[in-house]
């Protein structure tokens, strides 16, 4: 059998998985119970709601054959009144109607008493219509006003009765009606007291639960906890030493000795570090400040043997200030000061610099342009950045020949403001972008190779980024991007 296969069956079957799996088991169990038991509750709900909303059906059902019984009377007495037919069209057309609602109302009666007051509803409208359509309107047509105010006074009766009826049905109605909605109210008290009742037996389990399976392994657990934080925040000589034969235990114990394995790694790899370090470091300053020292020690023996000479003394001066600009280089990489933060605009920063070396007299005849958009402006430290741009421009203007064109462009999108400059110089090779950084490397032939790295360290140091691309013309482009406030506010609030 495969190690990954016993592991896995022995994790499984292991005392603090069992105890964990039958913990959550219960609990899940006891909130199936609960849902079981509010959905059967709601059911409840519904069902009683569901007979509310019908009384109330039947309570407009009585209402509205009230209504119809009232208008078809009015119709009858209008052609009693009048002794002619001519509401009898109108009258065909509610008597219909008439006769369906009553039909609806016999439906919507469940009780023996409402059943049998609907149907003597529906057996006085039906014989209210058919006397009229019998006896009233022959007597109309015979123009026997004889018995006029007879027929008028029975069918008022008939009415009358038929009203009386329906306010009784819809008294029985109101009365089931309202005892429905006490249940419905009732049962919706019942049912979130039993909710709130089985999520709070719930709760309380899986917290005694909770308890009691955190005092059985709380201690063992705050100990690999205070561990793991020890390892967590670099110190590799913390130990767990947890005692036992669970897996906890052994978790501990793998912990313990990974530790051990990381503390020798990080030593020998620390001590390689500080040596190769070192090492580049001075391969790197005696591979520069060798060639000016060189130039300086053979002007001076020129001038031992042949006495002053202008041009070996100006030879002299030249080659110091280079080792001085490399010192001073150096000192500038190895501090760490924190930048200031002012609004600052980089189009601004940009001119500025275009116009110092102009200024030098350093541009010659190439043309820059600078083409500034829209909300430039960056928190940052004036005095460094201004170095960083002065430096790109100053590479550009190096890389590009006489006559040549630079472009400075500033713009901006959602997370950054970005200035970038590209030159019509001979561009980057491959070998170079992966170097470009790296102090001492220099694609310039007096260049110190520490102006980029510089550069970047500043720009890294504002939250930015320096990045190196080629340009329209097949020169350089290098790109300065630095997060805008919003950016920044919007990352801390998310």
């Amino acid at each position: 059998m495969k190690p990954e296969g016993r592991a896995h069956r022995k994790a499984v079957g292991s005392p603090t998985i069992k105890r964990l799996g039958a913990t959550f088991a219960g609990v899940l169990l006891l909130f199936a119970v609960v849902l079981a038991v509010v959905l059967h509750a709601l059911s409840q709900m519904a069902a009683a709601e569901r007979e509310v909303a019908t009384l109330e059906r039947a309570k407009d059902a009585g209402h509205r054959v009230a209504a119809l019984v009232r208008e078809q009377y009015i119709h009858q007495a209008h052609t009693i009144i009048e002794w002619d037919r001519s509401h009898i069209e109108h009258y065909g057309d509610i008597a219909a109607t008439t006769r369906t609602a009553t039909a609806n109302l016999e439906t919507l009666a469940e009780t023996p008493e409402e059943a049998s007051l609907a149907r003597e509803v529906s057996a006085l409208v039906r014989k209210n219509h058919e006397d009229f359509l019998a006896i009233t309107l022959p007597a109309v047509d015979r123009d026997d006003h004889e018995h006029a105010a007879e027929l008028h006074a029975a069918t008022e009766a008939v009415v009358g009765r038929v009203v009386k009826l329906v306010q009784r049905l819809n008294e029985s109605f109101e009365g089931r009606s309202s005892a429905a909605r006490r249940d419905a109210d009732a049962l919706r008290v019942r049912v979130r007291m039993v909710t709130l009742a089985c999520f709070g037996a719930a709760t309380l389990f899986a917290a005694a639960a909770a308890v009691l399976v955190t005092r059985r392994l709380g201690i063992r657990l705050a100990a690999l906890r205070r561990g793991v934080e020890g390892l967590g925040t670099g110190d590799l000589t913390r130990r767990i030493a947890l005692q036992g034969n669970d897996e906890l235990s052994d978790l501990a114990s793998r912990f313990d000795e990974m530790a051990a394995s990381l503390e020798k790694h990080q030593r020998d790899k620390l001590q390689e570090q500080k040596l190769a370090s070192i090492g580049r470091l001075c391969a790197g300053v005696a591979h520069e400040i060798n060639g000016p020292l060189g130039i300086i020690l053979g002007y001076a023996k020129v001038i031992r043997r042949q006495g002053l000479d202008e041009e070996a003394l100006a030879a002299i001066e030249t080659e110091a200030k280079h080792c001085q600009r490399i010192v001073e280089a150096l000192l500038e990489t190895s501090r760490h000061e924190r930048p200031t933060s002012e609004p600052l605009d980089l189009g601004a920063l940009a001119s500025d610099g275009v116009e110092r070396l102009r200024a030098l007299g350093r541009v010659g005849t190439r043309r820059i342009d600078i083409e500034r958009g829209d909300a430039s402006s960056v928190p940052g430290d004036e005095a460094k950045l201004r170095q960083v741009i002065l430096n790109l421009l100053t590479n550009a203007v190096e890389a590009t020949p006489e006559g040549g064109h630079i472009e400075v462009s500033v713009g901006r999108d959602r997370e950054h403001v970005t200035l970038a400059v590209e030159d019509e110089g001979p561009g980057l090779s491959p070998e170079a972008r992966e170097h470009l950084f790296e102090p001492f490397f220099s694609t310039k032939e007096h260049g110190t190779g520490l102006g980029l790295a510089i550069s970047r360290a500043i720009v890294e140091a504002h939250g930015g980024e320096l990045r190196v691309g080629s340009s329209k013309a097949g020169g350089a482009r290098v790109e300065m991007l630095l997060r805008r406030p919003e950016a920044s506010e919007r990352e801390a609030l998310a």
